[in-house]
């Protein structure tokens, strides 16, 4: 079992680390990822979502803060992940709606057959 989360050194952001770490049970022992952080990139770092399995492709909603925290989302597929390595690609991408006065899409989930995207908006 794997938990994906951002990750950083004191006083710096939290928007383009990923860091991945494993146990066997939930309760651990949890171990860090050998090549932790394994990502280091504002577009598609920082979780956005419940990951799910699409057709055989293990996708996974990150934010893309390269506009700001949670300015938009990347879908990216999970190629590899083990241990020893981490890798991804982005396959989509998804800007809040223009009509919406959304200053970002902050998350993205399914379950059930719902799908739920968190937008962020100014306070009306």
């Amino acid at each position: 079992m794997w938990i994906f989360a951002s990750i950083n050194d004191a006083d710096e952001s939290t928007w383009d680390a990923l860091g991945l770490f494993y146990a066997d049970e939930l309760h651990g022992p949890w171990r860090a990822h050998r090549a932790n952080p394994v990502l280091i990139d504002a577009g598609c770092a920082r979780p956005g979502g419940h990951m799910a399995r699409r057709g055989g492709r293990l996708l996974r909603p990150a934010q893309d803060c390269r506009g700001g925290y949670g300015a938009a989302l990347s879908l990216c597929e999970v190629e590899q992940l083990d241990p020893e390595t981490f890798r991804q690609k982005i396959v989509a991408g998804l800007a809040p709606p223009a009509g919406l006065r959304a200053r970002g899409a902050h998350t993205l989930n399914a379950s059930g057959g719902f799908e739920v995207i968190d937008l962020c908006s100014p306070r009306i």
